[in-house]
């Protein structure tokens, strides 16, 4: 699609990975062909494609990379590149859309600009579209030309976050709903533990709801991982 007019095409083209950072979250992909004299626009069905390389590959050019690593030297690593690619971030509780790299992709501050420019002319939300950078490289490539960019600020979005799954599964138990902190020897492994505060050395319970926001890496995110814990 070269454009996104409206939300049924969004809705058409969203992905709702259950692994994104951040939970109720939509995703589209896009792929710009800069190769021309005039950009050639893709917004891409995001359930089909998996990486931006898939689409480049099945779609627009078959042989024009060995394999994926050769699309990300040429296409995320250097600034003459034929394709510009990214992702839109639709954030359901923050009501915020958001444009974004990968950590890794080298774009200068000046393209961020014009690609935020290109986008917002062509989805229907393009006045709320903002850049989110990804690492602190994407901070310093933007620095010249923030007065001219809307940035989105991680705090908000993680902010009014109201649900965010860490370890995904079914649970049987019963409900312990702990306030303030948790005794190791009050909870068995039947509990399905309800708290505000979680300490690090998490005991066995079947499951765990928190109020404190666990980052997929944070301890007792890979330690529920590591138990199959939900």
């Amino acid at each position: 699609m070269p454009r996104v007019d409206d939300e049924a095409t969004w809705n058409r083209l969203a992905s709702r990975p259950h692994n994104h950072h951040v939970a109720r979250t939509s995703v589209v992909k896009f792929v710009f062909d800069v190769r021309g004299e005039r950009p050639v626009h893709h917004f891409l069905e995001s359930t089909l494609y998996e990486s931006h390389y898939d689409f480049v590959r099945d779609m627009i050019a078959p042989r024009d990379f060995h394999d994926g690593m050769d699309f990300y030297r040429r296409v995320y690593r250097v600034e003459d590149r034929p394709y510009v690619v990214g992702s839109i971030v639709r954030y359901e509780d923050a009501n915020a859309w958001t444009f974004e790299l990968i950590s890794g992709d080298n774009l200068s501050g000046e393209r961020i600009l014009w690609l935020w420019n290109e986008l917002r002319e062509r989805t229907y939300f393009g006045d709320q579209l903002r850049f989110r950078p990804t690492s602190d490289h994407h901070l310093d490539q933007i620095a010249a030309v923030q007065d001219r960019l809307p940035v989105a600020n991680d705090d908000e979005l993680f902010g009014a976050m109201q649900y965010q799954p860490v370890q995904l599964g079914v649970a049987f138990g019963r409900i312990r709903i702990v306030r303030g902190a948790v005794e190791r020897g009050a909870l068995d492994p039947h509990d399905l533990l309800v708290t505000d505060e979680v300490p690090d050395d998490l005991p066995l319970v079947a499951a765990l709801i928190t109020s404190r926001f666990q980052a997929p890496l944070a301890h007792v995110a890979v330690l529920s991982g590591n138990r199959g814990t939900p």
